[in-house]
């Protein structure tokens, strides 16, 4: 039979598909209908509808496929080239309760006993509907879209396949493409039905396509029918009240205790804490003491700190907070019966917010309500300080101090200091000077022949030397440590960033040894760790020292091992400073190693074999351990296993990974003095608060004033949810801030303001407590909602998921890390979405499964170029957790991607936006900082500086904001801040003559004026960041004229929600006396942003809420709570972190 079109003569099925994945054939040809015929042997002949080009009949002969007029008969007709494939059997189908399946059934009755099926069996999450086929006419098809359904259910439909009524399971093999449950398509990943259909392959037959429509809740669709008819008995009044006994019940929590009632020797157990425990641990506890008629009862609380409470090994009665009251503590592992609310439980057992309430347990049961006045807690850190310094040392260094006055005039003429030392020493003083012991021998002899004083200008810092007591000093021996101490401290803190290293080091030295004889040892350990961390090879001798002393505050042997040690290793978990000991003997061990590689001890045989046991305990405890010391641990640790690089690797990525999250911590990085040094004391803290308490009911009355001048009808019930969502953002800026008392109220406020029997606000309300409920137990809220929310979402429909999500899309406090797209509920889930959750998952090697395929290059090579930007961007960005192989590897194929982009500018299947390229580069910023791939920031350095000379527009100069506030802070990481200064200052010159072309180009707009100038003030902001000294908030004409724009009436709402919240950012570099006239200023004269007619209009206002969001962020953020030395201190802590962690390791690898 001939043809009048050419006909392809394929061999197998093989060759076909070679064809069409090497994209040999036109890929408009693929979808269009063509006759064919199927041999027996597996020969296939199709009908081509064109004539061949040239080139295309050249590459069809070099596959073997024959092209000509004469075939066997072509009666197979097929809608698409795709449908000559059969399905193929998938070795393990997905099936999770997140996987969606869309079955389909025929028969209305076998769909009813469906659905009563899986309900029984516990899934409600189904959705139906009836939908025509395209091109068909008539009743249309049952579908039912279920989330996770049994699998029984699953199961039964595969067996129903053959029955004259089946019923098919679908599941989603790619965007709009369903397949057979258990099957593929093995070109499921070229199908691309029509926009707004979906397309489903049957088992066998004609594959078909439906329009896209909504699907149902199955509840809106089915009435339940009651067993017997409802009655209604006539009502009775009840006046007797019920007696209902409350009682406390076992419960198991993972909650930590709070609160510490000790009863028995409650003296001697205090003194011994207060003994042993560091100074960070003394501040984070209040005490107060009463009395039961015999003894002495003491009662200790935590503070409210970001940190988790500490863990007291204590015989006391453990108490934590009940519903997370302030005011109320039950027993850790007792809760009350019957369960009551939470505002119950506060009328009946807390009543007064000044008092502080614990329910004493008493036996069966029973407890006995105790509370004690709020103001009668006193800091457990000043009452030390009072015992040490009023009754015990005064005495002593009187005695001291008379000896010392009467010595020169009972000893000869030329009696030396030294000797009057050694005189003392002899007599037995009681005297405070370190002992001879805990300093090398080489240090002391030198110290009693020569008092020496430490060069600043040496090039290498002195041996660590104990602090010289002068022969004229009266002072009491502590006061004149602590004296001297506060001298070192002001010296740093003056010449902090003018010091050279190694006068650095010197003084931390010195701090570390006054720190130790003043029993400091939080202070102690964070000198030492500064120190030892500027020298280029530890010091044997400092890392003795730092050892001894760590060894000395517990009580055990340093000249070596004992049973003692034995028994610390064997605990289950370890406190800090107990981590702390065990940290500063390896360092000390490996610096001994290292210096002297010949020589074993006791020491260098002890350790190894315990190794691995210190290895496990380690990786568990390093929430709690400054970053320094996780390094220097593990850099041992990897020492003593053999050069382990591959655990020093691990080790390396969760330090960058907790950089990357939570930056440098304060409390746990710096000493004291420098904590408290500036900013984040307890006083600005406080300042901030009562600010942001004065501004709650600033901001509730514009929210009542705006709503009343907004166009459409005004909302009660929308007003009044918006004002519970405004207390749920103030809860969380107050937990933040510590203030517990704020947060509750504001917790109340929003619980009686936020309608109830509604699933979108009972939603959010679930959400909003979870974020808030981190920050009060000192969490940071960088992980996903939990699952229990996570299904509750899964129940909504279509239109209350995406009323939900419009809130959650664009919050910084839902969801911190990412922005869901809101628009997913409406879309099948296509490659964006599939990518999307891997970000979910929290197992590395899982997430490395998940992207790898995408990566390689056969799947990448013929991926779409929107796709592969998709790709390259959520694998840069899920990097950061893969380790620095995967980095480079990612920025490897960016390189090649935007080379051939480059390359290929006329071609429209090659081309991209200034935006997109934009996001490439500022991804490319962020992964390359965080590895110190300082070659790979230079190149994109590059690019951009290319983009630079192309033509903006608004779009563009929006991304390059983004990069600005984002991207180019990563270079600072890697010390090339003057780059990041000239690529500022040449995207200022370039934006500054595009914007004089723009304004003279198009007549004046105010929807692109605020454009232009959202990015005016992020260059504005980045200056100040830069430069803090030489920019100034007070008469900037960019400031001026945003003001202007803003408090006017010329804006659509979307605008001036964009230049608001802009204006609130940027003045984050600005003091917080030029911020608050400002935001009183905006709360006074904004209108506008009440005007909210989108679907979620009924339930709250979205731009009120986003604005008051980004003004509480504001108040909680470092560039409020810090001052700018802090801040500054801080980016150097974490480039000196970067700068040692990136150079060992690289020196780890090139030794392999």
């Amino acid at each position: 039979m001939s043809s009048s079109h050419p006909v392809l003569h394929f061999p197998n099925l093989q060759t076909l598909r070679l064809a069409i994945t090497s994209k040999l054939l036109p890929t408009h040809i693929l979808g269009q209908p063509t006759r064919g015929h199927r041999s027996e042997k597996g020969d296939l002949w199709i009908e081509f509808p064109h004539p061949l080009e040239k080139q295309t009949h050249h590459g069809l002969h070099q596959l073997n496929i024959q092209t000509g007029t004469k075939s066997p008969p072509l009666k197979e007709k097929v809608q698409t080239w795709f449908e000559w494939f059969p399905l193929q059997k998938e070795a393990d189908p997905v099936h999770d309760e997140r996987t969606s399946i869309l079955f389909w059934v025929e028969d209305p009755q076998s769909l009813n006993e469906l659905i009563f099926e899986m309900l029984r069996l516990g899934n409600d999450r189904q959705r139906f509907a009836m939908i025509i086929p395209k091109g068909r006419r008539g009743v249309g098809q049952h579908f039912l879209r279920v989330l996770g359904p049994p699998y029984f259910t699953l199961a039964r439909a595969q067996a129903s396949e053959s029955l004259p009524q089946p019923i098919t399971a679908y599941y989603q093999q790619r965007d709009r493409v369903w397949v057979p449950w258990g099957k593929q398509h093995p070109l499921g990943d070229f199908l691309r039905p029509p926009k707004n259909y979906f397309l489903l392959i049957p088992p066998q037959g004609k594959w078909e396509l439906f329009p896209e429509v909504p699907f149902r809740d199955i509840y809106e669709l089915t009435e339940f029918q009651l067993p017997r008819p409802a009655q209604q008995p006539a009502a009775l009044e009840w006046e007797k009240r019920f007696q209902v006994p409350l009682k406390l019940i076992r419960h198991q929590t993972a909650e930590p205790a709070e609160l510490w009632v000790l009863q028995e020797n409650a003296n001697e157990q205090l003194e011994k804490l207060v003994q042993t425990a560091d100074d960070r641990l003394l501040e984070r506890l209040t005490f107060a003491a009463t009395t039961d008629d015999s003894e002495p009862i003491l009662v200790l609380r935590a503070r409210p700190s970001r940190e988790k409470p500490p863990v007291l090994g204590l015989q006391a009665i453990r108490f934590r907070r009940f519903f997370n009251l302030p005011n109320l503590f039950l027993p850790i592992d007792q809760t009350i019966s019957p369960p009551l609310r939470r505002d119950v439980v506060q009328r009946i057992l807390a009543t007064d917010s000044q008092s502080i309430t614990w329910l004493h347990p008493t036996g069966d049961g029973s407890f006995q309500q105790e509370s004690m006045p709020e103001g009668s807690f006193q800091p457990l850190r000043q009452w030390v300080d009072y015992l040490l310094e009023q009754e015990r040392k005064p005495l002593e260094t009187w005695q001291n101090a008379m000896q010392f006055a009467f010595e020169p005039f009972i000893c000869n003429d030329d009696l030396t200091y030294a000797s009057s030392e050694k005189s003392l020493s002899e007599e037995g003083s009681s005297m405070d000077l370190p002992s001879a012991d805990f300093f090398p021998e080489e240090e002391n002899s030198k110290s009693e022949t020569k008092e020496s004083e430490p060069t600043r200008e040496q090039e290498k810092a002195p041996s660590p030397q104990p602090p010289q007591e002068s022969s004229s000093q009266m002072l009491p021996a502590p006061d004149h440590t602590r004296q001297r101490l506060q001298t070192l401290e002001n010296e740093y803190l003056e010449q902090d960033f003018h010091l050279s290293p190694a006068e650095r080091i010197a003084l931390w030295t010195e701090m570390a040894f006054l720190n130790t004889e003043l029993k400091q040892s939080s202070d102690t350990a964070s000198c030492w760790l500064h120190a030892l961390w500027l020298e280029e090879n530890l010091d044997p001798s400092q890392c003795q020292a730092w050892f001894m002393a760590e060894a000395q505050e517990h009580e055990l042997a340093h000249e070596a091992p004992t049973p003692a040690w034995e028994d610390l290793l064997e605990k289950d978990t370890w406190t800090t400073s107990e981590a702390r000991l065990i940290i500063a003997l390896l360092v000390f061990l490996q610096a001994q190693a290292t210096a002297q590689p010949g020589e074993r001890t006791s020491w260098q045989n002890w350790l190894p074999r315990h190794v691995e046991k210190i290895q496990q305990k380690m990786e568990a405890q390093e929430r709690t351990l400054p970053l320094r010391a996780i390094w220097l641990a593990w850099r041992a640790i990897a020492h003593f296993s053999g050069d382990d690089v591959l655990s020093l690797a691990r080790a390396r990525d969760r330090i960058l990974a907790r950089l990357h999250l939570r930056g440098v911590s304060p409390d746990l990085e710096l000493p004291r003095f420098l904590r408290v040094s500036g900013t984040q004391s307890s006083d600005r803290l406080r300042q901030v608060g009562q600010h942001l308490e004065a501004l709650r009911d600033q901001i509730q009355t514009w929210i009542e004033d705006s709503e009343e001048e907004a166009l459409i009808n005004p909302n009660e019930e929308a007003r009044e949810a918006t004002q519970a969502y405004a207390d749920y953002i103030f809860a969380f800026g107050a937990a933040t801030l510590h203030r517990t008392g704020l947060a509750d109220e504001c917790l109340e406020s929003a619980l009686v303001r936020l309608p109830s029997n509604d699933a979108v606000h009972d939603c959010l309300r679930e959400s909003f407590e979870y974020r808030i409920q981190q920050r009060l137990q000192g969490d940071s809220p960088r992980d996903r909602l939990p699952p229990s929310i996570q299904e509750k979402l899964e129940l909504l429909t279509s239109d209350q998921f995406f009323i939900y999500d419009k809130w959650r899309h664009h919050s910084r406090i839902l969801e911190p890390n990412e922005q869901p797209d809101r628009f997913r509920r409406h879309l099948d889930e296509d490659l964006v979405h599939r990518l999307a959750r891997l970000s979910d998952l929290q197992d590395r090697e899982e997430v490395l499964e998940g992207i790898q395929p995408y990566l390689e290059p056969a799947t990448f090579e013929q991926a779409q170029l929107a796709d592969q930007v998709t790709i390259l961007k959520t694998a840069l960005e899920l990097s950061l957790r893969l380790g620095e192989s995967f980095a480079r590897e990612s920025l490897s194929r960016l390189r090649e991607t935007y080379h051939t982009i480059q390359q290929n500018l006329k071609s429209i299947f090659w081309k991209i936006s200034i935006e997109q390229e934009i996001q490439l580069i500022e991804r490319a910023f962020i992964t390359a900082g965080h590895y110190n791939l300082s070659q790979e920031i230079e190149i994109w350095i590059a690019h951009f500086r290319a983009i630079l000379k192309k033509d903006f527009d608004n779009q563009s100069l929006k991304a390059i904001s983004t990069l600005f506030t984002h991207g180019l802070k990563s270079l600072n990481k890697v010390g090339m801040r003057q780059e990041m200064n000239q690529l500022l200052e040449e995207t200022s010159q370039r934006a500054e003559r595009w914007l004089r072309q723009a304004q003279a180009d198009t007549p004046e707009n105010p929807e692109t004026k605020a454009e232009q100038l959202q990015f005016q003030l992020q260059l504005t902001a980045a200056h100040a960041m830069l430069a803090p000294e030489e920019t100034s908030f007070e008469g900037n004409t960019i400031i001026h004229e945003t003001r202007s724009l803003l408090f006017s009436q010329r804006l659509k709402t979307k605008s001036k929600l964009a230049l608001a919240c802009c204006y609130v950012e940027v003045l984050s570099q600005a003091s917080l006396e030029q911020i608050l006239p400002l935001l009183e200023e905006i709360f006074q004269q904004l209108q506008g942003l009440a005007y909210d007619l989108s679907i979620n209009k009924d339930h709250y206002c979205y731009p009120q809420l986003k604005f008051i969001e980004t003004v509480v962020l504001l108040f909680v953020s470092d560039e409020l709570t810090l001052d700018r030395k802090v801040q500054q201190r801080l980016e150097q802590e974490e480039y000196e972190l970067r700068r040692r962690i990136h150079r060992e390791m690289e020196q780890a690898l090139q030794s392999m």
